[in-house]
């Protein structure tokens, strides 16, 4: 079965409503599940917690990114 993107149900409005630390303080949890999935052998729930931690660290990129713009729109240029 081929996989498109996020197959996991509700997962992206989920993510949706949370904020950018409620996201940061799950990631731990997701890598806690991604490594007793691996030391498992199981691969499906590997790779379905491995999705979840991308969009996570996506997420979390994507907010820090757009932080760091405002602030820098918030320094008056010194030219």
């Amino acid at each position: 079965m081929k996989s498109r993107g996020l197959d996991i149900p509700d997962l992206r409005r989920s993510l949706d409503a949370m904020t950018p630390n409620e996201l940061a303080a799950i990631i731990p949890l997701y890598e806690r599940q991604l490594a007793c999935a691996v030391t498992a052998k199981n691969v499906e729930k590997s790779l379905r917690v491995a999705r979840i931690l991308v969009e996570l660290g996506g997420r979390r990129v994507s907010h820090l990114n757009q932080t760091a713009r405002e602030q820098n729109s918030r320094i008056p240029s010194k030219r």
